[in-house]
């Protein structure tokens, strides 16, 4: 899970585009403890399993906001494991493994469980370059390829979503100098002493402002923790990751891509209320012309 190997290089933004109310880009709305109504789950201490523990807690806050797409599997635990085993390609319901996740296996398995539990009502996107999606290969082994943007991560699209009142996790990599075998990389790479890293956190709120973030860390994630986007000298998106004794702080974390799925939400209310109004306006005209007099 290094940088050289890439394998988990990347953003994952998950998008429910559900009529929300729009969250708030300032930090201060989202200062609360404990966190709700996004997932709360634990990163495995023993596995890296950031990612599908990050999407799990978004998909807490997705279903929240629309309880009808049934998002959550009965708990988060089993909702993450539901996520993991896809990826794995193990039947849904039986213990995870804990094999190594990859960008594609990611995307691929939060595409396959959001079209399981909220069958017809997906649609998906991506923003991630094609050198930062899996090495050499570019998008090999991701399914959906056209909904994915050869680009690197931009806060207008992370402002998008947000906006829009989705949800949106951030996969980034760092580099740390401490060899030891030390909190960050028990809960970053399996257990083992490391130099770089790959993490998935869910993002709550970003001000393109000033730069301030907030976020929900699946190593710490009773509350929400804040940062301070900036872009580097690499063009890429960047902060200094800092979850309060969770982990050891990493400077200049870079942030490589964003996938993000939304829901199609069904006609509204308001838009039945809006087709009403028109035939009764076309009604008239009709009555109106009928009996005008020549």
């Amino acid at each position: 899970m290094g940088r050289a190997s890439r394998k988990m290089r990347g953003v994952v933004a998950t998008s429910l585009a559900v009529g929300l109310i729009p969250i708030l880009t300032s930090t201060r709305a989202y200062a609360v403890n404990p966190v709700a109504p996004y997932g709360n789950l634990q990163n495995s201490s023993t596995y890296g399993w950031c990612g599908a523990t990050a999407i799990t807690n978004s998909l807490q806050y997705l279903e929240s906001g629309h309880p009808s797409a049934s998002l959550i599997d009965g708990s988060l635990t089993q909702t993450r494991n539901d996520i993991l085993n896809l990826e794995d390609g193990i039947t849904p319901g039986n213990p995870p493994t804990g094999n190594p996740s990859s960008n594609a296996t990611i995307w691929n398995s939060k595409i396959q469980y959001c079209n399981e539990f909220a069958p017809g009502q997906m649609s998906f996107a991506a923003q991630i370059t094609s050198s930062d999606a899996g090495g050499t290969n570019g998008y090999t082994g991701w399914n959906d390829t056209a909904d994915i943007q050869n680009s690197k991560p931009t806060d207008a699209f992370l402002q998008q979503q947000l906006a829009d009142g989705e949800d949106v996790e951030l996969l980034f990599e760092g580099t740390t100098t401490d060899a030891s075998d030390d909190s960050a990389s028990d809960n970053l790479s399996g257990g083992a002493s490391t130099t770089s890293f790959s993490h998935a956190i869910t993002l709550t709120a970003l001000d393109s402002e000033s730069g301030a973030m907030t976020y929900v860390d699946p190593n710490n994630p009773t509350q929400f923790l804040t940062a301070t986007e900036t872009v580097d000298g690499n063009g890429y998106l960047s902060f200094d990751w800092n979850n309060q004794g969770a982990n050891d702080p990493v400077n200049g974390v870079e942030i490589f891509g964003a996938i993000a799925e939304s829901v199609v939400p069904s006609p509204s209310a308001g838009s039945l209320a809006a087709v009403c109004l028109l035939m009764g306006f076309c009604m008239r005209r009709r009555r109106s012309a009928a009996t005008k007099s020549w």
